[in-house]
């Protein structure tokens, strides 16, 4: 229970029982979703396949209670406080469709992979105080979407070199990714210049925005795509009876982050039946996400500097922006790796 006074000084309505305000836990949420997974012969020893699936989430959870008596709340239209509720709307969906066939020792796949998803932000219960009575009680915050078209070739066989057989897989990968953020509604971020109606702050600068949740503003839009194409080789052969050695390289190149070439080694060595030591060396390679590069919301907060009150705008800035410069950011960068294994393989014979 809320043991606060909810009203002003002098209200009797303050002399009735506390009860709860406010709401803790994991909200509320729904989900549904279906998925498929189908392969039709078109050959002895070909197919084309296809699988992918949807889901769609609704979730509900609260913000903070704002009392009556806040300088945040428009009294004409909540006269007992309010309890924002934060709605979110994921989606997500993904198909892949490709052919495959073998022939002989050598196996081929095609492929083409599409994926999305789509994060909304929605308020309800709330208010806008700068806006007096002009004020909506249900905002679009905005959302954030995402998306990744990926398309892959890839190889796998055997051959014959010199009396031994290597084994063989090969490939090449082509992507596009893009990333956006797309406004709210002008209400739930916008100054609408009215100063507070009543109560011990009346005349004072009100409040900006939605309570519970700010919305996206026009400066916080973003529309990014990045390209990138790979491709990769993997060797494995037996040198000897007892030694297997298996060496794998990929190049790739994206359109804002550069190229790189990774490789991997690895061996394993029978030193007598039942018993085999292993080890792998590696290095790994991964570009920043297009969120991680272009994010950016702006809030704004009322503050009372020196006896003055003023309304004050708190923003993240991607650090590709000349403001996040100024300050100091650096572009991000790629995370680099280096990986090594060692173990030991030890098989008992079944009695």
């Amino acid at each position: 229970p809320d043991q606060r006074d909810q009203y002003s000084m002098g209200d009797p309505r303050n002399s009735d029982p506390p009860v709860v305000r406010n709401e803790e836990g994991d909200g509320e949420s729904h989900t549904a979703g279906f998925s498929v997974n189908a392969a039709i012969p078109i050959h002895n020893n070909s197919q084309i396949y296809f699988f992918g699936g949807a889901t769609h989430r609704r979730m509900e959870s609260a913000s903070l209670f704002r009392r009556p008596i806040d300088a945040t709340v428009i009294r004409a239209i909540h006269p007992d406080g309010f309890l924002p509720i934060i709605e979110n709307g994921i989606d997500d969906v993904f198909a892949t469709a490709g052919m495959r066939r073998s022939v002989r020792q050598w196996r081929w796949d095609i492929s083409s992979t599409i994926g999305g998803n789509r994060f909304q932000y929605d308020l309800h219960d709330s208010n806008n105080a700068s806006m007096g009575l002009q004020s909506p009680t249900d905002f679009y915050i905005g959302e954030q979407r995402a998306l990744q078209w990926t398309n892959n070739v890839d190889i796998v066989g055997a051959a014959k070199m010199r009396n031994r057989s290597i084994n063989i897989a090969a490939g090449g990968e082509f992507r596009i990714d893009t990333y956006g953020i797309r406004r709210g509604d002008s209400a739930s971020y916008e100054n609408g210049g009215q100063a507070i109606l009543d109560g011990t702050a009346q005349g004072q600068l009100a409040a900006i925005g939605a309570q519970g949740m700010f919305g996206f503003q026009p400066i916080d839009e973003v529309a990014a795509s990045r390209s990138s194409v790979a491709a990769y080789i993997d060797l494995e052969s037996r040198l000897f009876p007892r030694l297997l050695v298996d060496g794998a390289a990929r190049a790739e190149r994206y359109s804002d982050f550069g190229g790189t070439i990774d490789e991997k080694f690895a061996t394993r060595v029978d030193l007598f039946p039942g018993f085999a030591l292993r080890g792998s060396i590696g290095t790994g390679f991964r570009a920043p996400s297009l969120n991680q590069s272009n994010f950016a919301t702006t809030r704004s907060t009322f503050v009372i500097k020196d006896g003055v009150a003023g309304v004050y705008q708190i923003r993240t800035f991607p650090v590709r922006t000349a403001e996040a410069k100024v300050l100091g950011a650096q572009p991000l960068e790629p995370e680099q790796s280096l990986s090594l294994s060692a173990g030991i393989v030890f098989d008992r014979p079944s009695l």
